[in-house]
């Protein structure tokens, strides 16, 4: 399992991947006990890695466990003076890979994305939740 955010402008968005048990990977948990990993907060506080702009969280091969997991986007800070900001988040699992876009207004909220956020659009957005099963082994597997 991997997911990837993708910013159009510099700017502080962050992921947020929830995996099966309910342990968020993010910016301050880095890692999960199921093995979830964030390898870079990108743009943090507008200060750190500016310009990379994209985060990835990803499980090792066959490592993530089975079940349904959840991810978010929040909006901690804008950098680039409360402009909109458009992202795309990609999701690989099990060799498919689906893609989904959003937008983020205004200046940012300077919270956590930990709790699912409902119907709020300004601070922290559920992109999509998906359900991971043990990818099969291909027969030509040595």
């Amino acid at each position: 399992v991997e997911v990837t955010l993708t910013m159009e402008d510099t700017t502080d968005l962050d992921l947020y991947v929830v995996d099966p048990a309910g342990q968020a990977v993010f910016y301050r948990g880095k890692s999960t006990d199921s093995g979830g990993h964030l390898d870079l907060d990108a743009n943090a506080m507008c200060e750190d890695h500016l310009g990379v702009n994209n985060e990835h969280v990803y499980w090792e091969k066959g490592r993530a466990p089975a079940g349904t997991y959840q991810v978010r986007v929040g909006h901690y800070e804008s950098c680039v003076a409360g402009e909109s900001v458009d992202y795309r988040v990609t999701v690989r699992s099990c060799g498919e890979t689906a893609v989904f876009s959003g937008r983020f207004e205004g200046n940012g909220r300077k919270e956590t994305c930990k709790a699912d956020p409902k119907d709020d659009r300004l601070g922290c957005q559920k992109v999509v939740d998906f359900d991971v099963s043990p990818c099969e082994e291909s027969l030509n597997a040595p």
